[in-house]
């Protein structure tokens, strides 16, 4: 059984590089098997970049929780009113905001059939 089986409709609301916000908008992810991510210095990374400049959602009115599914991390996050999401570069992608719900949050994949493995797409 996968985690989304549960889930109705969905709409893509923000991609900032390679990390993706579904907001769920019928049924509900399985979070069975998700542990609670705890904020650092005030902000949420959702997407970590193999040269340091992760995406980071600010904590304030946010719970998110991850577990790994198919070699993939989804999050789940339940905001509470509008939060920025931000990249931590010298030249970042354009700041957006995530209006507030329930979300599924995942980083894009490669996947290799000859290896049969799933590879995070580098920012």
């Amino acid at each position: 059984m996968s985690i989304f089986d549960n889930i109705k409709a969905c709409e893509l609301t923000n991609a900032h590089g390679e990390v993706n916000f579904f907001r769920i908008t019928d049924g509900a992810l399985n979070t069975a098997g998700f542990t609670e991510v705890k904020p650092l210095n005030g902000s949420f990374i959702v997407g970590h970049s193999e040269s340091g400049h992760n995406h980071v959602l600010e904590a304030h009115g946010v719970t998110v929780t991850e577990r790994t599914h198919n070699g993939m991390r989804v999050l789940h996050a339940i905001l509470l009113e509008p939060v920025p999401l931000k990249q931590s570069a010298g030249a970042p992608h354009k700041q957006q905001t995530v209006e507030p719900g329930e979300y599924f949050i995942t980083n894009n994949v490669e996947y290799n059939p000859f290896l049969e493995q799933a590879r995070r797409v580098a920012d």
